[in-house]
């Protein structure tokens, strides 16, 4: 399913960029770097919906947990009730928030790495 999100979000690009495919005709001999420019752009935008799907993803959780969270404290009856949830709420939040930052590193460098064949796309593709 995230894959053919992904299709469309390609398929939004093309739609922004028409003038792509037809950059070729244009310029007659840079055939191979233009087609290198827009793969590089397709995986960019492929990324950045990965990226914003996450992102989104995660705030929304983040959000129901908090509000749980807050019930939780909300409930106590004592102080050290309320520092016991107080310290569950903010080891979650900890927890969660250092695996998403993994999650993300691992998008980006994803994203990089497919972006840092896009000079030896240009070199390569002679037409």
């Amino acid at each position: 399913m995230a894959n053919d999100k992904a299709k469309t979000a390609t398929g939004a690009i093309e739609e922004m960029f028409p003038f792509a495919a037809n950059m070729t005709a244009a310029f007659p001999g840079n055939e191979g770097a233009i087609k290198a420019w827009v793969e590089m752009n397709r995986t960019i935008a492929q990324g950045m919906y990965k990226f914003s799907e996450e992102t989104t993803r995660f705030m929304a959780q983040r959000m129901e947990d908090d509000l749980e969270r807050q019930q939780e404290i909300m409930a106590c009856k004592s102080p050290e009730e309320f520092w016991k949830a107080y310290k569950a709420f903010a080891d979650k939040a900890a927890e969660d928030y250092s695996h998403e930052a993994e999650k993300i590193l691992s998008l980006a460098t994803e994203m990089q790495t497919a972006c840092a064949h896009f000079g030896d796309n240009l070199r390569d593709k002679k037409g």
